[in-house]
Parts: structure tokens; sequence; C-alpha cells
């Protein structure tokens, strides 16, 4: 599934109707997930579950839902999709391919998401008291942001980073055309520069500055 993520510092957006997000029923679940950052036990707070939502133009959807919370930053960021009504996955199932990491930084909460063969990331310094808080703050700016989803301008709050520069043979098996799987292995600071380790065919490390352009990229293994 193609999933768009929207962050939690969008402005409010004018429709002709009102979007709503219901909850499904027992859909929802908390669980810690591993971060990279200065925390001592390496993971973040997050809830995932599954909404009916009605869109402000009246389409009704399957929605996946996850807000994450930093519990040493209080930073939080949410992500939304469309989800499959066959199969009511959550955001927390879909978070252990290694295709999205997340760093916690000191006022920060960054995203990093892998959809080859390009990086997103997205930051957010918007601030909660605890899940619960975050979790009520989420909602509702997803309900003032659902016209933005629906069209498509949601897509500017991401910074997409081009990797084609890594060519065919790094993202496709020998033979293929289509690409394999690929993770993030890790990410870190050094300086004023991020480190981001991806794996697909071999490791390959990329290097971007504090505006997130490539400095450089090579092969570690």
């Amino acid at each position: 599934m193609r999933y768009v993520w929207l962050a939690c510092m969008i402005s409010s957006a004018a429709f002709a109707e009102t979007a709503e997000l219901k909850r499904v029923p027992y859909s929802t679940f908390d669980r810690g997930l591993p971060a990279f950052g200065r925390l001592a036990d390496g993971t973040v707070a997050a809830r995932g579950m599954q909404l009916d939502a009605k869109m402000p133009s009246g389409a009704k959807r399957n929605a996946q839902f996850l807000v994450l919370f930093d519990p040493v930053s209080g930073c939080f960021q949410w992500l939304f999709g469309y989800g499959n009504p066959a199969n009511r996955t959550t955001y927390l199932d879909d978070f252990s391919s290694g295709h999205n990491a997340i760093f916690a930084a000191d006022h920060k909460l960054i995203v990093f998401s892998l959809s080859s063969p390009s990086l997103g990331v997205r930051e957010s310094t918007e601030v909660a008291d605890g899940i619960d808080d975050a979790d009520t703050k989420s909602l509702r700016a997803a309900i003032d942001s659902a016209s933005e989803y629906e069209s498509g301008a949601s897509e500017k709050h991401w910074r997409r980073i081009s990797l084609l520069r890594f060519g065919l043979d790094f993202w496709a098996p020998k033979g293929s055309a289509a690409f394999g799987p690929a993770k993030i292995l890790k990410v870190s600071r050094e300086g004023s520069n991020w480190n981001v380790i991806i794996q697909a065919q071999w490791k390959s490390k990329i290097v971007l500055n504090d505006q997130y352009e490539i400095v450089k990229a090579e092969k570690t293994e």
C-alpha cells in the first residue's frame, strides 16, 4: 500500500464540508517504537489505530493513524494514510518493515521514510503533555488538515531526496527491473550532518547536511 504521511505542523484549511474521523472499536494499540538519537532506552511512545474517515468531499474511507510521542522532549508527530478495509492493519504493524526510521532530537521528532528510489524527511517541533494529549491534538490537526490530504497538498510538508544516483543495480536484484526490498539501518548525527545507512542490494551511506541536501553518498560494503 502507498501512504501519504502528514505531520502535526500543518495550518488549518477551509473546506466545504467538515471531515469526520471516528476510531474503529478495538483497533487502538500502544507500543514503543525504536528511535535513533539521544534517548536512553531507544524508544518513543506510539499509538496506532484504524479510523473510519469522512473526507471533506464526502468520500468515506478507511484510514490508518499513528501518533508518535517523545517523552523526553515532549515532541510529537502523526501519520495518516488510507487503508484497505479488507486488511485493517495499522502503522504499528507496518513500522517494523525498516522503510521508516525515527530520530529523537533535543527539540524535534524526525521521521525518515524510504520510498525507493527516494528518501522523505519530516520534522516536528509540536509538543504535548503525554501520549493522550498528543493523540487529542493529532486527531484535531488531522480533521483541520483533511482537505490538504485529500488534494495531495500535504506532500509539501516533506523534504524529498532523490537517490537515483545509486543506479538500478542498487535497488533491483540482478537481472530484474523491479525494485527489491530496501530498509534504513541507521540514522545518526556527525556535527551538523546526518548519516543515513540504507540496505538494498548492498549497504550505502548517505551524508546529508542540516538542510537535508546530499553531501556525499558511498558504498559501505
